[in-house]
């Protein structure tokens, strides 16, 4: 049979004309207009004009008075579009759906017209000013890393600064206790200036403490340090924390220059546990597989979770919900296929990517098939149509031109090419700002403490010879 796309036989040139059922199939079947003057527009339109003409029919699409594709109800009966193909209302219904046991038990399904899993999308994000830019070249390398919030390194720095504190603090005490007692005993020990040295640095428990606390922050700070350590076991000490800031300094500054070289965007999820973790609602198409999987999912699932912010699509609100899912307010779930003509679609009219797929789907592949009633003598010569497309490689390219201007979005986000450097904005310097404040409230705060409570120079009034004791 030679395959042709010539115009569809009019009413009055054949009088066998079908009704079809069919509605809004997510940028796979489009529909425009109102009751009684709908226009219909996309790939799928394309396909069933071509099998008609093939079968000799006229043909009429009809959408359901509900604007829904079926649900079976407990009397037997269905609504929606499957609704109108039991009752005979339709011939049968070109919106592809997945095979269910309910609908094998009612309907027969065609050849599948294409293979596709489900997926989720949502707004594509971008770069954003931030204030706290400066903690993230290691925040983002545990997140790389599967680490969990980020923030693991930033408190092991913390951690090592304290232990590295309270290590050279009793080290120094320890070594001048123990270097008082040997030259009472009588000891030798070298030059007596470095003997007198040790037993400064060590004397008390707070010289000890101020020796330690300038050592370990300067040195974290990279910043020069009017003393050096004295005695092996403090060197040591000194030494391996010497080691671990370079280290952790040439890491900072390497992966800080990276950010801001080549920035990384951070996807809000990119699996259905990060979207369960996430609380982002999860916009779900109406009488779909994976609304009928949610709601008969454990509560304590991923799924379970995934229920809670789940809402329902209808084709009645298309414009509020695309609103929300480019504003970042929803996420929408639906074939992988039919997301990405979403994606060709708003690609093709804003000429930039808005959103994004998770990196794997879902629940697939699955067939999509039209429906037919049982018994139908149409289905097999609609099956030998479809098989014929497929052969001829005209369905492929039908529905493969539904979405070509959409590959650019479907690339890897990690490796998508910013279109321009953003400028920096005053807020990204806030935190900074904010540290650096901290900083002179601080430095302040000590030079108020030590004018009141120096012991230095309670020792010079009380010694009265004008040198420290």
């Amino acid at each position: 049979m030679a395959l042709s796309t010539t115009p569809a036989l009019s009413q009055a040139a054949s009088p066998r004309c079908l009704t079809l059922a069919t509605d809004l199939s997510y940028n796979i079947m489009e529909v425009y207009g109102t009751p009684g003057n709908y226009t219909f527009r996309g790939p799928l339109k394309d396909i069933v004009h071509i099998i008609m003409n093939q079968l000799g029919y006229c043909y009429k699409l009809l959408p359901a008075a509900d604007r829904t594709y079926g649900e079976l109800h407990p009397n037997g009966s269905w609504s929606g579009l499957l609704g109108m193909v039991q009752r005979g209302e339709a011939a049968f219904t070109p919106t592809v759906v997945m095979a269910t046991p309910p609908g094998m038990a009612t309907f027969s399904y065609s050849e599948p017209l294409l293979l596709s899993e489900y997926n989720v999308m949502f707004a594509r994000p971008g770069l954003m000013p931030s204030g706290d830019g400066f903690i993230w070249p290691f925040t983002q390398l545990v997140r790389g890393g599967g680490g969990g919030g980020g923030g693991e390194l930033w408190v092991l720095l913390l951690v090592s600064c304290v232990i590295v504190f309270v290590a050279t603090m009793f080290t120094l005490r320890g070594q001048a206790v123990m270097l008082r007692a040997a030259v009472d005993r009588g000891g030798g020990f070298g030059d007596s200036s470095d003997v007198e040295e040790m037993e400064m640095d060590g004397g008390t428990w707070w010289r000890s403490a101020n020796r330690a606390f300038l050592w370990t922050w300067s040195v974290l700070m990279s910043q020069s340090v009017p003393w050096t350590p004295r005695g092996t076991a403090v060197r040591l000490v000194a030494g391996m924390w010497l080691l671990w800031i370079v280290v952790m300094s040439a890491l900072y500054r390497s992966n800080l220059k990276a950010m801001l070289i080549l920035p990384k965007v951070l996807l809000p999820f990119d699996s259905l546990e990060e979207l369960a973790a996430s609380g982002i609602p999860l916009g779900v198409p109406e009488d779909s597989m994976v609304e009928a999987l949610l709601k008969e999912s454990d509560s304590s699932s991923v799924l379970g979770r995934l229920r809670q912010n789940m809402r329902i699509l209808g084709v009645e609100n298309y414009e509020k919900h695309s609103a929300d899912l480019f504003g970042g307010m929803l996420a929408v779930a639906s074939y992988t296929s039919t997301l990405r003509r979403a994606i060709h679609s708003d690609f093709s009219f804003k000429g930039r990517c808005r959103t994004y797929l998770m990196s794997r789907g879902f629940f697939g592949p699955a067939s999509l098939s039209m429906v037919f009633p049982r018994g139908s003598p149409l289905m097999a010569k609609v099956n030998k149509i479809i098989e014929q497309l497929r052969e001829a490689g005209i369905l492929d390219y039908l529905l493969n031109a539904a979405y070509f201007n959409g590959t650019e979005c479907l690339k890897p986000i990690t490796s998508f090419s910013l279109p321009s450097e953003r400028p920096l904005e005053l807020l990204d310097f806030y935190g900074m700002f904010a540290l650096y404040l901290a900083g002179i409230v601080l430095a302040l705060l000590v030079f108020l403490l030590e004018m009141i409570f120096d012991p230095t120079k309670r020792g010079k009034k009380m010694s009265g010879d004008g040198r420290a004791p």
